[in-house]
């Protein structure tokens, strides 16, 4: 047998070639075995892996069940979203481990349950005034903050005077944060003693529970007897008898009301004729539903509450009274200007139909209101257009483009001085143009100071200054210029009557100190006392200058020349800080035998100098008492303005732009400021506030304002 070249017979290699074929052939198919194989061993794992997650969803799932009806919610997505299940699941609860939870006893519909867990799973909910208690009962519940947040803003948004009673009670049952319950807190407060009561459906809705709670809350302290006591026969009116809860509910409020100090008393005995009326219009409506035991107390309760009293105005001073005067842009939307009055967008306060017919004719609507702090009532001077206001200003007939009057409906400001019985506006714009308005003759005036001040071109400032015996006096600031530039300040008497000044004093020059052009601003303050008759010149300069002059005026009561002193003549040591500046933003307040000086720099009243009556110095107050202004911010429409009358500020600050608080400040060098809150005024958009000793007959002339914006 021939061997081949390997030593394999030659006979044995088609055996050995099929035989190794074959092996080849079966380590092909097992490799294709193994690689089908290995290609199952992963979608095998897959599967068990999708078996075991699909156990393991239906492991998480929970019924939740509101009656008959139920619904499959991913327990994961519930802890994740709701802090009520988070502690429900993760804790050692009966629950824990519950497949199904029965909230029929949480959830009234399953409508509502469903609205949750939408918004749990996408984010998405649509909230109305209809299903708004039910979305935001849920939310609370479950404790699902994102939710209760959605519900809070779009109450904020749709907030008026129709709807802030509706919004402030569910805003206090549900806990909504403080920023949202103080919005409409404020607006009741600011509002209800006015406008709101007048709505007639407010009352029909409010159950007792309701009532009580906006008695305890304190937004009835700025009511009116007449207005409170129509507001709840309107309530009483709502239901067919008059039980024992509803007269015990009525009692409480009169005797909270009869205790409360904010109260207003309208000194007006017709007020209280048509309340009567009113009053015995319902017991005949009562009477046949009531047991007369009933109807008695009910005729007696009202009766003696509004048996007629003192006159207010009897126990005031024989011929004078405090009048804090405003003028004010009427507003009837959330935002500053009315140009946009028409936009839907807008969030308004009244109706747009209520809107159109208060704001009568293309202009802004302005308002005189002067306030009388013993009866707590506002009273109206007088209405008028932004085209008589610019136009007496400008001295010209008023014409603007639309462009021009958006431009000037934003831009009313004006400082008021009021004297006797007229008013006098200095326009920021024009300074040296001066309105007057009478309130007896209501006629509108106007003239300008540099026509009756002897070298104007020297004046760079002037300021009035009304005194207690009824004199109007001028202070003026003037330069003179020589080789070196004086300022001297020189007083006058002013009779508006003739438009005259009668020369008073004149003090010595004082070298003036000069710098930078861009640091050439200037301020001056000026304060006469009705104690001492001596009167007060603060100024100050940008370049660093401060001066304090104080002026006596005794002897001009025995014919003799006014005397001038001065008190403080002071440079700061860094003319680039401002708040070195002493006079910068200053205020004088009187008390009885000083005056202070008082910083309202940062929205911080603070106490910084005194001077003693008589006694020529003026004296540095450390560690003085503080008080913390209202913030002004005019991006969001807030704003506040001030005025001073002896020791005390009177603060107006409007707050989220439809409500305004009446504030008064009281100073003394030692202890915390003093505070009162007083009835807010009709109009929120006030321009400017001054607030005079005037004749108190002038009140006797004049309408109290009853239904505010």
């Amino acid at each position: 047998m021939d061997k081949t070249d390997n030593g394999t017979p030659e006979d044995l290699r088609p055996k050995q070639r099929r035989r190794s074929q074959n092996l080849n052939t079966r380590k092909g198919r097992l490799s294709t075995e193994v690689r089908k194989r290995e290609k199952e061993k992963p979608q095998k794992a897959q599967q068990k892996e999708d078996k075991s997650s699909k156990e393991l969803q239906l492991n998480n799932l929970v019924v939740l069940r509101v009656g008959e009806e139920k619904v499959n919610v991913d327990k994961e997505t519930l802890i994740v979203s709701s802090e009520y299940f988070k502690a429900l699941f993760s804790g050692h609860f009966s629950d824990s481990d519950a497949k199904e939870l029965d909230l029929t006893k949480d959830v009234e519909k399953i409508e509502d349950l469903r609205i949750l867990l939408d918004f749990i799973s996408n984010g998405k909910v649509e909230i109305t005034k209809h299903n708004l208690s039910q979305v935001l009962k849920v939310s609370s519940f479950f404790l699902v903050d994102s939710l209760t947040e959605k519900c809070a803003k779009f109450m904020s948004e749709t907030t008026s005077l129709e709807t802030c009673v509706q919004h402030y009670l569910i805003a206090s049952n549900y806990a909504l944060p403080k920023h949202y319950t103080r919005k409409f807190q404020s607006l009741l407060e600011t509002r209800f003693h006015d406008y709101i009561i007048y709505e007639e459906d407010v009352a029909s809705y409010l159950n007792d529970e309701e009532l009580k709670q906006l008695m305890l809350s304190g937004i009835m302290k700025h009511c009116s007897k007449e207005s409170l006591f129509n507001f709840l026969l309107k309530w009483l009116s709502k239901s067919p008898e008059l039980t024992d809860k509803q007269f015990t509910l009525v009692a409480d409020i009169i005797q909270y009301f009869e205790q409360c100090k904010t109260a207003q008393t309208v000194p007006f005995q017709c007020e209280k004729k048509k309340t009567i009326a009113n009053i015995n219009r319902m017991a005949v409506a009562l009477r046949k539903s009531c047991e007369p035991e009933m109807l008695q107390k009910f005729r007696l309760l009202f009766n003696n509450f509004l048996r007629s009293k003192e006159h207010v105005f009897e126990h005031l001073d024989k011929h004078t009274s405090v009048g804090i005067f405003t003028f004010s842009k009427r507003t009837c939307i959330n935002r500053a200007s009315t140009k946009d009055r028409n936009d839907p967008s807008c969030r308004f306060l009244v109706s747009p139909k209520r809107c159109q017919e208060l704001l009568v004719g293309p202009n802004e609507t302005c308002d005189l209101c002067v306030y009388q702090p013993d009866s707590r009532v506002w009273f109206h001077i007088a209405t008028f257009g932004e085209d008589k206001y610019f136009e007496q200003v400008d001295g010209r007939p008023y014409q603007p483009t639309t462009q021009m009057r958006q431009q000037h409906a934003a831009n009313i400001f004006c400082d008021i001085v009021v004297t006797g019985e007229e008013m006098m506006f200095r326009d920021i714009s024009n300074k040296c143009r001066l309105v007057r308005y009478n309130f007896k003759s209501k006629r509108w005036t106007n003239f300008n100071i540099k026509d009756i001040i002897v070298a104007a071109e020297n004046m760079t400032h002037f300021q009035f200054e009304y005194g207690r015996n009824g004199v109007l006096y001028l202070i003026t600031r003037n330069t003179r210029q020589f080789a070196s530039h004086l300022i001297e300040f020189r007083g006058y008497t002013f009779d508006l009557t003739g438009l005259a000044l009668q020369p008073i004093f004149s003090t010595e020059g004082i070298l003036e100190r000069r710098g930078e052009s861009f640091k050439e601003w200037s301020h001056m303050t000026v304060k006469r006392s009705s104690v001492s008759n001596e009167l007060i010149i603060l100024f100050t300069k940008g370049v660093g200058e401060n001066l304090a002059i104080l002026v006596d005026l005794g002897p001009l009561e025995n014919g003799g020349k006014a005397k001038s002193y001065t008190l403080l003549h002071k440079e700061s040591l860094d003319t680039t800080k401002c708040e070195e500046l002493m006079f910068v933003d200053v205020d004088i307040l009187e008390t009885d035998d000083r005056f202070l000086i008082v910083s309202s720099a940062n929205r911080v009243l603070t106490i910084k100098y005194q001077y003693k009556f008589h006694s020529k110095v003026l004296e540095f107050v450390e560690n003085g008492p503080q008080y913390h202004l209202s913030p002004k911010c005019d991006r969001h429409g807030e704003k506040a303005n001030r005025s001073t009358f002896r020791d005390s500020y009177w603060e107006m600050d409007e707050e989220y732009g439809f409500g305004s608080h009446n504030r008064k400040i009281k100073f003394s060098t030692f202890g915390e400021p003093d505070i009162e809150f007083h009835t807010p005024p009709p109009f929120v958009d006030t321009v400017s506030v001054c607030v005079a000793e005037v004749n108190k007959n002038i009140f006797s002339d004049l309408e109290p304002v009853k239904q505010y914006l």
